[in-house]
């Protein structure tokens, strides 16, 4: 049959482990990473489990979460975008400094091909000598190639992580319009004979108008985000 192997929860630190953690190897197990900066904006401006049994205020703190966890996802945007200009101006360095290598190094045994004939002990020490200057050349490349290639997926994973955080705070600010609906429609249904005061407001001062007016501007702000 189908099992799981092995499972560990990265983000507990402490002693006590859940019944379903398991990992005997230390050196492979998941380490602990820093939390999403988009989602320590949003828990800045809102706390995450507040206003769920009042749907008004409940889309007042999605919208605030979300507009938040956007305007930190563009600073997210933006050290990508730098990091990708670093890194192209250290792969046009490389670039260069492989081709230089590259062409000594192939200078070199022309020279000590000639010079074998010539001076065999100087064409010799030539030979060798490009030898070198190929393998450092190479070598350099590698490592050079590994490292950028590491940078370019730490980076993007980052990326791609914050705007998962994002995506998923676009999706409970949704669901809490969905929520002020449905309570809006109930409401109007249970009220038949009394007529509801229009100019009545909830202890918060926003009334349904309102929350409508400011749910569609934060849909309008996140669809700039996403253009940008």
């Amino acid at each position: 049959g189908c099992y799981v192997h092995k499972a560990w929860n990265a983000a507990n630190v402490g002693h006590d482990r859940d019944s379903w953690e398991h990992w005997k190897d230390d050196g492979s197990r998941p380490k602990p990473e820093l939390s999403a900066s988009t989602l320590e904006a949003a828990d800045l401006v809102a706390p995450p489990a507040t206003g769920f049994h009042d749907p008004q205020v409940n889309l007042q703190n999605s919208m605030r979460r979300m507009c938040a966890a956007a305007q930190e996802l563009l600073n997210v945007h933006r050290r990508t975008l730098e990091g990708l200009r670093s890194l192209d101006s250290s792969i046009t360095g490389q670039w260069l400094g492989a081709n230089v290598g590259t062409t000594a190094s192939a200078g070199l045994g022309i020279a000590s091909a000639v010079l074998l004939f010539v001076a065999p002990p100087v064409g010799l020490g030539v030979g060798i000598g490009s030898a070198v200057t190929g393998g450092l050349t190479f070598g350099g490349d590698l490592v050079a190639d590994r490292a950028h290639h590491s940078e370019l997926k730490r980076q993007l994973s980052t990326d791609a992580r914050e705007a998962f955080v994002v995506a998923e705070l676009v999706r409970q600010w949704m669901s809490s319009q969905e929520s002020l609906g449905s309570a809006a429609v109930g409401s109007k249904l249970a009220v038949v004979e009394k007529k509801p005061d229009a100019n009545k407001r909830d202890s918060d001062g926003l009334d349904f108008g309102e929350a409508l007016d400011a749910g569609l501007y934060a849909g309008a702000a996140a669809q700039a985000t996403g253009s940008q």
